[in-house]
């Protein structure tokens, strides 16, 4: 079960993807291009969580 630091970034992470992605609603190529960055920014951030608690 995450800790609540990562739950709450977690979810920034979620709100800042919306934010960032409503503007390309209707430009396919760029919400897949922006989602992608999104992915790997959760996956750096969520490993940056990891190696913290270690």
């Amino acid at each position: 079960m995450p800790s609540n630091t990562t739950s709450w970034a977690c979810r920034r992470h979620d709100e800042e993807m919306i934010a960032e992605q409503a503007p390309h609603r209707n430009e396919v190529k760029k919400l897949i291009a922006v989602t992608l960055q999104g992915r790997q920014d959760l996956d750096q951030l969520l490993a940056s969580e990891a190696m913290r608690k270690t």
